[in-house]
C-alpha cells in the first residue's frame, strides 16, 4: 500500500465512495496520488492507454480543482509528456514538456537536479523529433544541474551523459560533408560515452 492509496481508502472508500463528490484542496491531494499510483501500475503492466485515460483524469481535477499554480499541474504535464513519447506521439509530448517546463520555471527551483531531469526529458523527446541541436542545448544545462546536484556517480548523471554522447553522435551525422565538424562531434560523443 503506498500512501495515497492508504489515504484514499480511509477518507473516500469508507466515507463517500462517489468519486465526483470529492473535496480536493491544494493541502489534500490523496485521491490524486491515488489515481497516479494506479496510473504507474497500469503502464509498469504495459496498458499504457489505461494508464494515458487515468493521468488525462488526473488533468481534468488538478485543472478543476487546483489549477495550474501548482506542483500537480507541472508533475501531471510532465507525465503526459513521458507517456506521449512513450506512444511514439512526439508533437503531444512536446507540447505537454514545454508546459511542464513553463510552469517549472515559474513556481520551482530552476538550480535543482529535478530541473535538469526535466531539461532532459525535454531534451529527449527534441531528440525523438530529430531537432539535435535544441536537444544539445537543454542536455548540457541538465548535466550542469545533475552533477551539481547530486554528483557524478548517481545513476541519472551517467543517463544524462549517455543521452547527451547519443545526441552529438547525431548531431555529427549531420555534418558528414564538413570532416572538421564531424570530428569535433564524434570525438565529443565518444568522449561523452566514456565519461
Amino acid at each position: 500500500n503506498t500512501i495515497g492509496e492508504e489515504c484514499f481508502r480511509i477518507k473516500y472508500i469508507n466515507g463517500n465512495p462517489d468519486i465526483h463528490s470529492f473535496n480536493i484542496s491544494k493541502s489534500d491531494t490523496c485521491i490524486i496520488d491515488y489515481l497516479d499510483f494506479l496510473s504507474s501500475r497500469f503502464q509498469q503492466y504495459g496498458y499504457i492507454n489505461k494508464s494515458l485515460e487515468l493521468k488525462k483524469h488526473i488533468m481534468d481535477i488538478v485543472l478543476e480543482y487546483l489549477g495550474k499554480d501548482n506542483t500537480n499541474y507541472i508533475d501531471i504535464t510532465n507525465d503526459l509528456g513521458i507517456l506521449y513519447s512513450k506512444m511514439s506521439r512526439h508533437s503531444e509530448a512536446l507540447k505537454m514538456k514545454l508546459e511542464s517546463l513553463k510552469f517549472y520555471e515559474l513556481l520551482s527551483d530552476t538550480s535543482s537536479y529535478n530541473y535538469g531531469i526535466t531539461l532532459d526529458n525535454l531534451a529527449i523527446t527534441y531528440c525523438n523529433l530529430n531537432n539535435y541541436n535544441k536537444a544539445y542545448k537543454y542536455q548540457l544545462k541538465a548535466i550542469n544541474l545533475i552533477e551539481n546536484g547530486l554528483g557524478k556517480d548517481h545513476r541519472s548523471y551517467y543517463i544524462v551523459m549517455n543521452n547527451l554522447a547519443y545526441t552529438c553522435h547525431k548531431i555529427a551525422l549531420d555534418y558528414l560533408e564538413d570532416d572538421s565538424l564531424f570530428n569535433f562531434y564524434n570525438n565529443l560523443s565518444i568522449s561523452y560515452y566514456n565519461s
